[in-house]
C-alpha cells in the first residue's frame, strides 16, 4: 500500500461525542489509566477517520499493510498529539516500546511526502480537537 492510498473519511458529530465520552472518565494524575484511555479514545477515532475496524488496529497479531499503516499512524498520534511515552504507546496497543519507536519513526519519515505531512496534521487536528488537548490552537 502506498501512502497515497492512505484516504481520510468523514466523521460524524456522534463519532466525536462517543469517543469524547471515552477519553475523559480518568484524571491525568492516574497516569496509567488516563494513557490507556486516551490511547483507546484516540485509537476509535483513527479507525473511523481511515474507515478500518478499530478491533484489527489493537490485535496482537501482524495483519494487513492498510491496518498496519493506520496503526503506525495511531502509535505516531498517540506519542505526538496525545504525548504518551512509547512505553505507554506501547501499553496502549498491546506492543513493546520499540515497536512504537519504530511506527513513529516510520511515519516521520514519510511526513517528507507533502500529501502525507497534509494527511497527517489533518489527523492530529481531529484527535486533538475531539480529545481537547491543546496545542496552542483555537478551536471553534
Amino acid at each position: 500500500m502506498t501512502v497515497a492510498q492512505l484516504r481520510l473519511h468523514q466523521i460524524d458529530e456522534q463519532i466525536v461525542e462517543r469517543v469524547r465520552g471515552r477519553g475523559i472518565r480518568c484524571h491525568p494524575s492516574d497516569r496509567k489509566a488516563w494513557a490507556m484511555q486516551q490511547g483507546d479514545a484516540a485509537i476509535d477515532l483513527i479507525a473511523a477517520i481511515f474507515a478500518v475496524d478499530g478491533r484489527d488496529i489493537r490485535k496482537p497479531t501482524r495483519c494487513g499493510m492498510e491496518v498496519g499503516r493506520v496503526r503506525h499512524v495511531a502509535m505516531y498520534v498517540c506519542h505526538v498529539t496525545l504525548q504518551l511515552t512509547l512505553t505507554e504507546v506501547g501499553m496502549v496497543f498491546g506492543r513493546d516500546r520499540t515497536t512504537a519507536t519504530h511506527a513513529c519513526h516510520r511515519v516521520e519519515d514519510l511526513r517528507d511526502d507533502a500529501d502525507f505531512d497534509a494527511l497527517m496534521d489533518a489527523v492530529e487536528r481531529t484527535v486533538a480537537y475531539t480529545l481537547r488537548i491543546d496545542r496552542g490552537e483555537i478551536f471553534i
